[in-house]
């Protein structure tokens, strides 16, 4: 739990820092985070390609379409996910993928490994979405 606490603690400090040195805002929400990863089952038939046609990566995340209605946010948004830290995953995202209309209230981090996302499974976990810092 400390970890924890102590990741969430960087996470907020490195965001106020981000939001104050520039235009950016900064929303907290909380919600469910998935991981997935590039394959015709997992997305579609060029899975690949994200939603806002650039070629996936680590780093990219996708989220639920009511989470980007409901905050107003774009592709090149930024995403910061504290918790991430205590899974031994980064915890900085830049969404350029977009979820399933079906799927609600989510975060979905793009991972390489088929491993790795079934081994981080599914959690509730404090998340900062960032309009405004490098958004497109």
């Amino acid at each position: 739990m400390k970890t924890k606490t102590i990741a969430l603690a960087l996470g907020c400090a490195i965001l106020l820092l981000l939001c104050t040195a520039t235009e950016g805002t900064a929303t907290h929400v909380v919600c469910t985070v998935t991981a997935y990863n590039a394959t015709e089952a997992q997305c579609d038939s060029s899975p690949t390609i994200t939603a806002s046609n650039k070629k996936i990566r680590k780093g990219f995340c996708a989220i639920s379409r009511d989470i980007e209605k409901k905050y107003q946010l774009k592709f090149g948004d930024k995403v910061v996910i504290p918790g991430m830290a205590d899974y031994k995953h980064r915890i900085f995202y830049e969404i350029q993928d977009r979820m399933n209309r079906k799927i609600e209230n989510t975060v979905d981090i793009y991972m390489v490994e088929y491993e790795d996302a079934i081994a981080f499974g599914k959690h509730e976990m404090d998340v900062f979405f960032i309009k405004g810092i490098g958004s497109e």
